[in-house]
């Protein structure tokens, strides 16, 4: 046991301070920080383990689905054709609307 003396104004006399942990033993600040920075990078290595695991299960399931023909575009594309043209039409009423609130707006502020 590594023994640190920390000295504060409650402790006059320097004694090393220890402070009990679940298992009934005794540790010091020093053993604290050494737990503390296993613990962290512990969690850092299994998040890491996590996120190739999962970036490399990603990119097989996107291979499979090129293999499998999953990926085409032409299919989509046709079927969004008729929204393409919906959304022109949505564009010119929201140009118009947009002209005629700006009119209204500087008809106001020439009244007012």
């Amino acid at each position: 046991m590594i023994k640190s003396k920390l000295c504060n104004a409650v402790d006059k006399d320097c004694k090393p301070i220890y402070y009990e942990h679940n298992c009934g033993g005794i540790m010091t600040i020093l053993e604290m920080l050494g737990q503390s920075a296993v613990m962290t990078l512990l969690g850092m290595g299994i998040v890491l383990g996590f996120l190739t695991i999962l970036v490399f299960i990603i990119s097989q399931v996107g291979k499979l689905m090129m293999v499998k023909g999953f990926n085409e575009n032409t299919a989509v594309s046709a079927s969004l054709a008729p929204a393409k043209a919906a959304d022109s039409t949505r564009m010119d009423d929201s140009a118009q609307i947009c002209a005629a609130i700006t009119v209204a707006i500087n008809e106001y502020r020439k009244s007012n």
